[in-house]
């Protein structure tokens, strides 16, 4: 199918094989990633290419099964600029190791009338807004998890307990057979009720190390934040409520909460301890395929830390959460107009502030604001915090994304971005060639 209808407008595969309750398809999977900066003293680029391919299907109905897996190297150009692009600085063997990139993601799952079961390593999104989800994001590497499921008209229930990846500990390296790196699990559920015109959600989350699943977070139906006490207060548990209303037509508000940590007497104080996130969008469909929207996004100090470093809310040392780091906020618009109802044009501009901590010259550190989701409040650091407080950093971007499918199966796309951090800008231009999905 994939060679005799190449330039035609049919789905392009290397096997496809359908009946009535099962089917099975391989689709190829290519990118080539080319991108040019300018600032006022360098000039640089890089030049990336993948190739790979899917298979996924249906068998009797009720298990659906997905794997992809992808390859590419670096072809030319800076490496460093490469891994400033979350897709490559996330991957290990890129970004550490200085080698190739390779990608694996899949799942298995299991749907049966009102329940659902899988195993899966896929990107997860939980939280409700316009460019952040507080709770889960893209930010972090994919990670393994288990997951179960009920759903109905009016209500969806999720549970997940997944392995993250802990912080090297010792003078084992940062990686290769003698690193040592302790477990790490997460668990999470969420309740959500579905009504007419909106969908409100209450989440958990807890985060624990250094020793094997404890079952006490395998049972789908509990309340963490009491288990967590229970287990003598030593994992990371976090609450969540998210929203959404559609209270006018073609308009919608989302919001978020995240609520790490609280000290009831000590609220409006500044004491550390009170550790939030919260984000509130505003999203409008306008008329012939355009769309609007608007959001506001704060991360207090401290939030997403824990005591001991490896419960912070990580993966891999990156933030599995927030796309933004404690001590920040950000303000986020968006317009989109799909041309033809079938082509992106995007304009994203967003405007963030964050305070981070101070180091001296040799990297010690010698004022912390609660600005790095792996470091929480040492002993002699003040009780009160000053949102923003530390080294403000102010980041200005604008992004004008544009998207087109040449025949169906092969498509390009296209990003112009300006940045400006504290008053330094540069300009970028970037080019990417698929057979993938659009």
């Amino acid at each position: 199918i994939f060679f005799n209808r190449l330039l035609s407008d049919n789905e392009k595969y290397i096997y496809h094989y359908q009946d009535s309750s099962s089917a099975v398809s391989i689709i190829p999977l290519a990118e080539i990633d080319y991108k040019h900066e300018f600032t006022e003293n360098t000039d640089r680029y890089y030049l990336t290419g993948s190739i790979g391919g899917r298979i996924y299907g249906t068998i009797s109905d009720h298990v659906g099964y997905n794997l992809q897996v992808t390859n590419g190297s670096l072809f030319g150009g800076d490496r460093a600029l490469a891994v400033e692009d979350p897709k490559y600085g996330k991957n290990i063997k890129f970004a550490v190791l200085e080698s190739d990139v390779d990608i694996t993601e899949s799942h298995i799952n299991i749907k049966y009338d009102w329940f659902e079961a899988g195993i899966g390593r896929e990107v997860r999104l939980m939280g409700a807004g316009l460019d952040q989800n507080l709770f889960i994001s893209d930010r972090a590497p994919v990670f393994d998890a288990v997951t179960l499921g009920a759903k109905f008209k009016n209500f969806e229930y999720k549970f997940l307990h997944g392995s993250l990846l802990a912080l090297p500990e010792g003078n084992s390296g940062a990686s290769g057979f003698n690193v040592f790196i302790p477990s790490k699990y997460v668990a999470m559920h969420r309740f959500a009720v579905k009504l007419r015109n909106a969908e409100f959600a209450f989440w958990e989350n807890v985060v624990y190390s250094d020793r094997e699943a404890d079952l006490a977070y395998l049972n789908p139906l509990s309340f963490y934040k009491s288990l967590e006490h229970s287990l003598r207060d030593r994992d990371n548990s976090v609450l969540g409520l998210d929203g959404t209303v559609r209270f006018f037509d073609k308009m919608q508000i989302k919001a978020s909460f995240l609520l790490d940590d609280i000290i009831f007497d000590r609220i409006g104080s500044g004491f550390w301890s009170n550790k939030t996130a919260w984000n509130v969008a505003l999203l409008s469909d306008i008329t012939y395929g355009i769309s609007a929207g608007i959001e506001y996004t704060r991360v207090e100090p401290y939030t997403y830390t824990h005591f001991n470093r490896q419960n912070s809310m990580t993966h891999d040392g990156m933030m599995y959460g927030s796309d933004i780091l404690p001590n920040s906020e950000r303000y986020t618009g968006l317009l989109s107009w799909w041309w033809g109802g079938r082509y992106p044009l995007k304009l994203n501009i967003s405007y963030t502030r964050h305070g981070e901590n101070v180091y001296d010259g040799e990297g010690n550190l010698i004022k912390n604001v609660g600005g790095d989701p792996l470091q929480t409040r040492r002993p002699d650091d003040p009780e009160n915090v000053i949102f923003l407080d530390g080294k403000l950093q102010e980041i200005f971007i604008a992004e004008l994304e544009a998207g087109f499918e040449i025949v169906r199966g092969f498509n390009i796309h296209a990003i112009v971005s300006m940045r400006e951090i504290n008053g330094s800008s540069d300009f970028g231009i970037k080019t990417l060639f698929r057979i993938y999905d659009f």
